[in-house]
């Protein structure tokens, strides 16, 4: 259904499809995994960069919540250790009872978990924060949306600068 009881319960079934596939995935990332929309291109020499982003992280903040290089749930390299506390999160938002919002995208979702706004999140990650490129490294080339997302968002394109759509404590 196209009504916000339908946008709802399609925002809630993508978290939980999010939570199960980080899961599902879980035993097969050794360090590190990137998320990735499926309406998203990678950047030429954007494979270089987050090499180069690694690196950089390891010499400022080794034990990093995550490492940001787009937006929404796409371009979010997070350490593997932390998939399943995510997952868990995201199964069930509601439980953290300074969440607000447990019904929020799971982008949003995701990025105030790794935030440290929710008390689960900050007592997790303690001093551990995320870190964000000043560019994109991938093309937004989709418009739809599967939560009602509008077709006129921000559409960013390879190398764009990410100020203009990171949020306040991001940037």
């Amino acid at each position: 259904s196209a009504g916000p009881g339908g946008r709802l319960q399609k925002t809630r079934q993508q978290t939980r499809d999010v939570a199960r596939m980080l899961l599902a995935l879980r035993p097969f990332a050794r360090a590190h995994l990137i998320l990735m929309e499926d309406d998203w291109l990678l950047c030429e020499g954007a494979m270089r960069a987050i090499h180069y982003l690694l690196a950089k992280a390891a010499i400022y903040q080794p034990d990093f919540a995550a490492l940001r290089f787009s937006y929404g749930l796409n371009g979010l390299l997070l350490p593997a250790a932390d998939l399943s506390p995510l997952a868990h999160f995201l199964l069930d938002p509601a439980a953290e009872a300074d969440n607000q919002l447990p019904d929020a995208p799971v982008d949003h979702l995701t990025y105030r978990w790794l935030r440290g706004k929710y008390s689960g999140g900050r007592q997790y990650f303690g001093k551990r924060r995320i870190m964000a490129f000043r560019h994109t490294l991938f093309w937004h080339i989709g418009d739809a949306s599967a939560v009602g997302n509008s077709k006129t968002r921000h559409r960013p394109k390879c190398y764009g600068l990410t100020k203009e759509w990171l949020f306040d404590q991001e940037s």
